[in-house]
């Protein structure tokens, strides 16, 4: 209990305005999702597993980074986004203040909302076919 209270207290240090833009970029998976209804439930699943693995990541690097130990590597943390723990990601950032300065990291981090929304945005249209 105690660790789903400190989750609910993270989200309370991210902006409104941000929780609004993921809102917005989950718009199209979700409506995309919705299509394949008996998918949803393991999609759904995965999502939250892959979230909480890549907020666990963000956190670690993070301490890490601190204290000098070693990293997460950046090709560990975007194939977690990858997999779909991009929304996880996103909330990470904003609220450790972490990889949220770097360009380079941030350019491909966006690539990969980017195929996300893509993806889903094809699947909206038809392809694949649902059945």
């Amino acid at each position: 209990m105690r660790g789903l209270h400190q989750g609910l207290r993270a989200l309370t240090r991210v902006r409104t305005r941000e929780l609004a833009l993921l809102g917005v970029l989950l718009i199209l998976p979700i409506l995309a999702l919705a299509q394949w209804p008996q998918a949803a439930r393991w999609v759904a699943a995965w999502g939250a597993l892959v979230g909480l693995l890549t907020w666990t990541l963000y956190a670690l690097d993070k301490r890490q980074a601190g204290i000098g130990g070693r990293r997460i590597s950046e090709r560990t943390l975007h194939g977690c986004e990858l997999a779909g723990g991009w929304p996880a990601a996103f909330l990470a950032q904003r609220h450790f203040r972490h990889k949220s300065a770097k360009g380079r990291y941030r350019l491909v981090f966006w690539g990969i909302v980017l195929l996300h929304q893509a993806i889903a945005a094809a699947a909206l249209r038809g392809f694949p076919s649902p059945g």
